[in-house]
């Protein structure tokens, strides 16, 4: 069975800032207010944020927390309940965003890895959709 962990580790994590700031990139362009939970560049035009330092930055963080929960294979509950509260009460970024950016990493994905990518995407949906699932589950209970 492919195993997204190593897939993420392979072709994502080494190019984490870049990769990242273009999924960031993506979602602001497809949810204009999901910039607004980023207080660093929320004003920033859309159009000058891929010179953005702070935005590459949250980027590789995105990047790396997510390779971090794929590692984990499924048994991350713990680390999904810190995230989740981090997330709802300290940033205050509503749940259905975590589906929203997954979305948009699994096309950005397809287009820039195509046929590496085409190997794990099935299974990479897997893990992304037990995230969300796993997310909303704790958004119910922090």
């Amino acid at each position: 069975m492919a195993c997204p962990a190593k897939f993420w580790e392979e072709n994502v994590v080494p190019d984490a800032a870049e990769h990242g700031k273009n999924i960031l990139i993506r979602l602001y362009k497809e949810d204009p207010a999901a910039q607004g939970f980023f207080s660093k560049y929320k004003d920033t035009p859309v159009s000058e944020l891929g010179n953005n330092a702070d935005v590459k930055e949250q980027g590789a963080v995105v990047v790396k927390a997510l390779g971090e929960l794929l590692k984990l294979k499924g048994q991350h509950e713990s680390q999904l309940h810190a995230m989740a509260e981090s997330h709802k009460n300290t940033y205050k970024i509503p749940v259905e965003y975590f589906p929203k950016i997954f979305k948009i990493t699994d096309a950005y994905l397809h287009e820039k890895v195509g046929a590496v990518y085409a190997a794990i995407q099935a299974a990479m949906n897997v893990a992304f959709d037990q995230i969300a699932d796993g997310l909303k589950t704790q958004y119910q209970t922090v």
